[in-house]
């Protein structure tokens, strides 16, 4: 739940003192998935093996690369929109009406430090659906203050050390 609400605060920088920065291109050292749980780490996963973080009008973007120098364009569905200390955070919520209920997905993404040059993003998704008042819109908001209802999805945890420094 603490999650939801730093996610649901405001826009940008915290302001918590020194930012520690994370940008740079990494090697991915592993990554697991796990499907239908959220509270375990899962099997090995054969996903990014290089990415790229880099920070632009005050959003942590994050950029597949098939070598250090050669990175795809950002994919806005992997932004990390807050700052918390040292740690990023992103939400991506999206949802379609019907009758009565919402049919809703939501990701959530943690990018924090580990000790050294090392980085570890998390995440978890969610779906499901849930109960809305007549003229009430599917969007972000409504989706955050539900997300009880919604089941989990999969988790992702991707433990990734610096490869090259901006």
């Amino acid at each position: 739940m603490a999650l939801i609400l730093m996610l649901a605060g405001a826009c940008g920088d915290s302001g918590d003192g020194p930012e520690e920065s994370i940008e740079g291109v990494y090697k991915v050292a592993s990554h697991t998935r796990s499907l239908g749980d959220c509270a375990k780490e899962g099997a090995p996963f054969d996903g990014d093996t290089l990415f790229k973080l880099s920070k632009k009008d005050g959003v942590l973007r994050y950029q597949t690369c098939e070598l250090a120098d050669t990175c795809h364009d950002p994919d806005p569905s992997r932004q990390f929109k807050q700052r918390d200390g040292a740690e990023w955070t992103g939400i991506k919520a999206s949802a379609t009406k019907r009758r009565e209920t919402c049919n809703a997905q939501l990701a959530e993404r943690v990018a924090s430090p580990l000790n050294g040059d090392n980085i570890q993003i998390e995440v978890r998704q969610y779906t499901g659906e849930f109960a809305r008042e007549e003229g009430q819109d599917c969007d972000e908001a409504l989706i955050i203050a539900n997300r009880d209802a919604l089941s989990c999805h999969q988790r992702d945890i991707i433990k990734a050390t610096l490869f090259e420094a901006p």
